[in-house]
């Protein structure tokens, strides 16, 4: 009900080590959002993508004080805004170089752009053939 006029709406069922939850794509006003919710029903976060140079300054410095600790380069893919009842998070895909070896991966800032978390992406094929 907060998206009037939303368009190109997915549904999806997402299961996991935290359970069940529902995850609602769509675009808004020119924008990729995705709304998840829990097994019952329950707001968990909002996730709207952006664009790096609204990232807040003092956001984007912070991210690059932890980044540039691990990686010789890196490039973000997809820069997400998320809203929790716990505030506002950023959530970073992005291509890192480090060693000579380039990865995909997933990182979490905090409002500030603190650092807490990351995982590896890790992208499996799948066919239809044995």
């Amino acid at each position: 009900e907060h998206f009037p006029g939303r368009s190109h709406q997915k549904l999806y069922l997402q299961t996991g080590s935290s359970g069940l939850a529902y995850e609602a794509k769509f675009s808004f006003e020119d924008r990729q959002f995705s709304i998840l919710f829990n097994e019952n029903g329950q707001w968990i976060d909002t996730e709207k993508e952006i664009r790096k140079d609204e990232l807040p300054l003092f956001v984007s410095e912070n991210m690059k004080l932890t980044l540039v600790q691990h990686y010789d380069k890196y490039i973000f893919k997809r820069i997400q805004e998320q809203e929790t009842v716990n505030g506002i998070r950023y959530e970073i895909e992005l291509k890192g170089k480090s060693k000579g070896k380039m990865t995909l991966y997933e990182y979490l800032f905090d409002s500030k752009g603190y650092y807490i978390r990351h995982e590896t992406i890790i992208i499996e094929n799948y066919t239809n053939e044995f």
